[in-house]
């Protein structure tokens, strides 16, 4: 158990990460369409963060903070600080949340099963969002 979260805040503090620099970094036409969205992702991400680290301290868990920690224990990719193409940083966002969405309906699923709901409402949580954002990538990427 303690490992699945700590694994997941990882990917959590990548996922904020990587919002804040597309958030600074995104070029190009849908600038301020894309510096509002994922300043959203970044607000939301920072509460799940708070949320999940009180959810491991009441279990005497304790969250992981270091940059070191957070980069070998996660799964996801940490951007460099650069300039990126709209293009480059929604189809960098389609495939971490579609790897954090299918990861928190199995967490979900599996804390559902040990009768946690408060593990099980925060993975629901984030499945809600994630695949909300999803599908506003997805229809980004149509123009």
């Amino acid at each position: 158990m303690e490992d699945n979260l700590k694994k997941y805040m990882a990917n959590l503090h990548v996922l904020i990460h990587n919002a804040l620099n597309f958030h600074w970094n995104v070029t190009g036409g849908l600038f301020l369409t894309l510096h509002e969205l994922f300043q959203h992702q970044y607000d939301f991400f920072f509460k799940q963060i708070d949320i999940l680290a009180e959810l491991m301290k009441g279990r005497n868990m304790l969250p992981p903070i270091t940059l070191p920690e957070i980069e070998n224990l996660a799964d996801l990719e940490l951007f460099e600080s650069k300039d990126y193409t709209a293009r480059d940083t929604l189809e960098i966002q389609l495939k971490q949340f579609q790897f954090m969405l299918d990861l928190s309906n199995k967490l979900s699923t599996f804390y559902g099963e040990q009768h946690d709901l408060a593990l099980e409402d925060f993975f629901i949580d984030m499945s809600k969002f994630l695949g909300k954002h999803l599908y506003f990538l997805r229809q980004i990427l149509k123009q």
